[in-house]
This record gives structure tokens, sequence and C-alpha cells, in this order.
């Protein structure tokens, strides 16, 4: 199950009592959403990821 996630960056949902379900991503893909919460963190950086997408179009 593990490698699956890994090898092919899929998640495995695992459901518990009372909602407190878990979540299991690769490595990959965890530093991957860190990095873009990082991004977004700060308004300042929203605008000036907007401006240079606007930028490019």
């Amino acid at each position: 199950m593990t490698d699956d996630v890994a090898d092919f960056d899929d998640h495995v949902i695992i459901t518990k009592p009372k909602n407190r379900n878990v979540v299991i991503i690769s490595e990959k893909e965890f530093q991957s959403w860190k990095e873009t919460f990082y991004l977004l963190g700060t308004e300042a950086n929203r605008k000036n990821l907007d401006e240079s997408l606007n930028q490019l179009k």
C-alpha cells in the first residue's frame, strides 16, 4: 500500500470512528503542499503571484 502511495503519488484515506480520519500521502506530495501553503501564506505573496500570472497571460 505505501509503495503505491510513494511510487504513484497516490493517497490513502484511513477512516476511523468519530470522523478522526487520516490521510497518507507521499513525502513528495507533502513537501509540495507545504511549499504551496508557504507561498500563499501572506497577502503580499498572493498578490505578487497573481500579478506574475497576469503578466504571463
